[in-house]
């Protein structure tokens, strides 16, 4: 009996620290606006979608501003490539395969991912903008840019769906409008 709760313990134990957390908070200096930071495995990511307003290439959800304060808003490709703050970045196809690979290990990429999920970085499901300037699948779906474009008119983007539980990495049109979340830049030892 010893031996069965010493290894339930171990496992447990092994589970947290594999997954102990860094929370944080970053504030952005170009509009004051505070967000909320996860340390997954070696890389630091802001857990909440971006807000920041630009001249152009960004949308709130249907227009509405209660959408952009709740999911962030959304970013053709062109614009999400400078959105991200200084000492962060719009994250490359491969730091979504290594977020990907990290969780992984501890469970389903959606439930590890998804709001209130284990690893803290809370996609909310805020849909996405077409090129019709219609707005789809809020609740459902969350897409995030990556910064890795791929042929012509399309670029990587990182997908997770309700419906199926299933998250992959693709390509689309960059003048769709999708969320962005920004990942911190390593800092280089010198």
């Amino acid at each position: 009996m010893k031996r069965i709760i010493f290894s339930i313990s171990a496992v447990l134990f092994i589970q947290l620290a594999v997954f102990s957390q860094i929370v944080g908070t970053y504030l952005d200096s170009r509009d004051g606006k505070v967000y909320k930071t996860i340390t997954i495995g070696s890389q630091t990511w802001m857990s909440e979608n971006l807000n920041y307003v630009t001249e152009s290439g960004s949308w709130c959800y249907n227009e509405s501003h209660a959408a952009c304060d709740q999911f962030g808003r959304l970013y053709n490709f062109e614009t999400a490539q400078n959105v991200c703050m200084n000492g962060w970045k719009l994250p490359e196809k491969q730091d979504f395969d290594i977020l990907v690979e990290f969780v992984t290990k501890q469970g389903s990429v959606f439930d590890m991912l998804a709001k209130d999920g284990k690893s803290g970085f809370n996609a909310l499901m805020s849909g996405w903008r077409g090129l019709n300037e219609n707005y789809y699948a809020q609740g459902t779906q969350e897409r995030f840019w990556t910064s890795s474009d791929w042929q012509n008119m399309n670029a990587w983007f990182f997908s997770m769906d309700a419906a199926t539980n299933l998250s992959k990495t693709d390509t689309d049109n960059r003048n769709l409008g999708f969320s962005v979340r920004c990942i911190r830049i390593p800092q280089t030892k010198e």
